[in-house]
């Protein structure tokens, strides 16, 4: 008695200790995010193109037009995240401080959701395990590198938070039979917000399947036909442009190497929890497996149905899987380290659990030295979120690129005529129209989609008043050889500000004219919408 007494001691200062680690991270994390808000800086290269879009969204026929049309601008993503910041606009009366007050809540409301879903997961006769999980799911979302993201202007955490949303709801249709139509809801509107969001569908829809078919196919039924709506609401209008800007001019070469490099920066972060959280989905294969076939698929579905902690491991197990598949898609050329935030957050939930689990077991010998184990292990992970808060305490912020920022802004401000610049945001700030996003024409005009000879046009007969360059001319994911020879040709380096480089219109050059050298080859590509197409 004494012993199982001292053990129960020692797991309370060690779940007391692992909390206030991860408080600090949750902390830290705040503080970067509330700094962030308040910037004017551009922290993101796609904040940019997302404000842009976010300002035109009410207008579908400006927002979603062919590459074709001035400006070249593609609106890459489906609207919600947009409708949604442009209203929280009307409140902060700055459109880029709106977007990322969207993502910062979303983030935290994502957190809460992970705890209800671990808490509802748990059963509640185990009533120290249950609360320690679910505070530790919760509390873990805060501490994931990749949730840097939501200091930033982008799409991604509100897209999730419908996600996670719809998975919670779909854990309770079990007893409230109805909310998995909500839920499916949710993965519409996840879908309508960023058109990847297919892990958790799929999961849902597998299991509900697997329970009862009927219902599945209703489900399937009624999500597909708000799909639909939707995106006949996005194509009739724009009369068939949203469909090629969100399926056509959207896509990107895919770059194993690419892929590799942020697997592997993603794993340097994540590879204990990922471990853990990959446990999971092994148990509940071998779980499965032990049974005889004829019986497998009724147990399963019994399962489902009347217990709602193995409806949880089931649904998630399948999740995890299908949410690591689509982060597999990141070596597409311009992916980034959000392509993994899906994932690093559903293994939240698993690794909660296993803690629920062994806390359960710590009475036993067998089991004390795994969850003391566990428990050091998510120690050391939470250690980063105190040391996260003690540099962010003592550090200053930078100042210098601010002011950097702050004279370009100056500077573009009194130039007559656009600027053509890699840095979006600073175009927003001072009222100047974006003639094109720098990354997406050029990806379009090398895979021949897009026709890039009247831009080039443009660039010779001095249209721009100023190029600004926050990378260099030779980079062949912003220039093509085409863009780098006509700006070489017309524009001369004037003004240097950090790492903007500001160039003008040369002047006493020969008359414009686009040397053959630079003309690209260009065959259309074929008409993948041609039965969409609603032009006049």
């Amino acid at each position: 008695m004494v012993n199982r007494t001292h053990r129960s001691s020692i797991q309370t200062v060690y779940l007391a200790t692992l909390c206030v680690f991860l408080l600090a991270g949750a902390i830290a994390f705040s503080l970067r995010c509330w700094t962030s808000i308040h910037s004017p800086d551009e922290l993101d290269y796609g904040e940019g193109i997302v404000m842009w879009q976010a300002e035109h969204v009410v207008h579908l026929s400006a927002a979603y037009h062919r590459i074709e049309q001035y400006p070249y601008i593609v609106f890459h993503y489906t609207p919600i995240y947009h409708l949604v910041s442009h209203g929280v606009a009307n409140i902060t009366h700055d459109l880029l401080a709106a977007g990322r007050w969207v993502s910062f809540i979303s983030a935290l409301l994502i957190g809460v959701v992970i705890g209800l879903f671990t808490w509802l997961s748990i059963p509640s006769l185990l009533a120290l395990p249950r609360a320690a999980a679910a505070v530790v799911s919760g509390l873990l979302c805060y501490n994931l590198s990749t949730m840097e993201w939501a200091e930033f202007m982008r799409v991604d955490l509100l897209a999730l938070l419908f996600t996670f949303a719809g998975l919670l709801l779909f854990l309770l249709a079990d007893h409230h039979p109805g909310l998995d139509y909500a839920a499916f809801l949710l993965f519409v509107l996840a879908l309508f917000t960023k058109q990847t969001q297919l892990a958790a569908p799929a999961a849902c829809f597998t299991i509900a399947f697997i329970a009862n078919r009927s219902r599945a196919l209703k489900l399937l039924v009624f999500a597909f036909s708000l799909g639909c709506t939707g995106l006949a609401v996005l194509a009739i209008p724009t009369r068939g442009a949203a469909l090629l800007n969100l399926f056509v001019y959207n896509q990107n070469p895919f770059i194993l190497l690419n892929m590799l490099g942020i697997v592997q920066n993603n794993l340097a972060n994540m590879a204990p929890l990922a471990a853990i959280a990959l446990t999971l989905p092994i148990f509940s294969g071998l779980r499965i497996a032990r049974l005889s076939r004829p019986c497998a698929l009724l147990v399963t579905r019994h399962w489902i149905a009347k217990n709602r902690a193995r409806r949880a491991i089931g649904l998630y197990s399948l999740y995890i899987l299908l949410a690591l598949a689509v982060s597999l898609t990141c070596g597409k050329r311009g992916s980034s380290y959000n392509y993994f935030l899906e994932w690093n957050l559903a293994c939240c939930f698993p690794v909660a659990l296993v803690l629920a689990y062994l806390l359960r077991r710590a009475s036993t010998r067998a089991a004390s030295i795994p969850c003391v184990s566990l428990l050091l292990l998510l120690l050391l992970f939470g250690s980063n979120g105190v040391a996260s808060l003690a540099e962010l305490m003592r550090r200053m912020p930078p100042n210098s690129t601010r002011e950097d920022t702050a004279k370009v802004i100056d500077l573009i401000r009194h130039l007559d005529g656009p600027v053509y610049s890699e840095n979006m945001t600073i175009l927003m700030q001072t009222h100047k129209e974006i003639p094109a996003e720098p990354s997406i024409i050029t990806v379009l005009a090398q895979n021949g989609y897009w026709n890039e000879t009247d831009f080039l046009k443009k660039i010779d007969t001095d249209s721009f008043a100023a190029i600004v360059v926050t990378t260099s001319l030779d980079n062949r994911n912003r220039y093509t050889e085409g863009a780098q020879a006509a700006i070489t040709d017309a524009y001369q380096l004037k003004y240097t500000y950090g790492a903007f480089r500001i160039y003008v219109p040369k002047s006493n050059r020969k008359p414009p004219g686009i040397p053959r050298a630079y003309i690209p080859h260009y065959e259309p590509p074929p008409c993948v919408f041609s039965a969409m197409d609603f032009k006049a």
